[in-house]
């Protein structure tokens, strides 16, 4: 597979369709193959995805086997990505918020992949709503006073509580509890 335009990953999106069989033939590439191929699968895997995040659900196990053991940024910005398109079954969400909550706590982590975590984080919120004070308290203790535009846009209409205007998180309401907007309606 080499690296793939953008016409190349909609032909093998269109080959791979719905297509169970095919897909996890993509996602062993993307979790058994060399960092090179891993990298060169996942644009056509998130197209796959987006399109029908059904088909991740029975790849969750291995997706965060890897994300717990893989030590490349790269790689677990792309799982995380991945989780922010599927709906994640009551089993398996309490191991991906652990796994998301303990990647925003780790000051090493690059922002990319905090940024995909805390959208992570928002969507199990919708179903969690218990979740949404420790979601306020990671990035109070972890981000600087003025926050990057990858968290400000992935923060899924998180306020973070104190007196900063620069600590908000797109869009909430009065409360200060969570609000979430659609995609590009910002």
């Amino acid at each position: 597979m080499g690296d793939p335009s953008r016409a190349q990953v909609l032909r093998i999106t269109a080959y791979i369709d719905h297509d169970p069989e095919r897909f996890r033939q993509l996602i062993t590439l993307f979790t058994e193959g060399d960092y090179r191929l891993a990298q060169r699968s996942f644009r056509p895997l998130s197209y796959c995805v987006e399109k029908y995040p059904a088909l991740l659900t029975s790849h969750l196990p291995t997706l965060l086997d890897q994300l717990e053991s893989f030590s490349s940024h790269a790689v677990k910005r792309n799982t995380l990505r991945l989780f922010q398109f599927a709906e994640i079954p009551d089993v398996y969400a309490g191991r991906l918020m652990t796994i998301c909550f303990d990647l925003l706590m780790k000051p090493a982590e690059k922002i990319a992949a905090k940024a995909f975590a805390l959208t992570v984080l928002a969507n199990q919120a919708r179903k969690y709503p218990e979740i949404k004070n420790e979601i306020l308290l990671c990035i109070a203790a972890q981000l600087p006073d003025r926050l990057s535009i990858s968290i400000s846009h992935s923060g899924g209409g998180i306020k973070v509580p104190g007196n900063n205007p620069h600590r908000t998180c797109g869009n909430s309401d009065e409360r200060g509890s969570l609000v979430y907007a659609q995609r590009g309606s910002r």
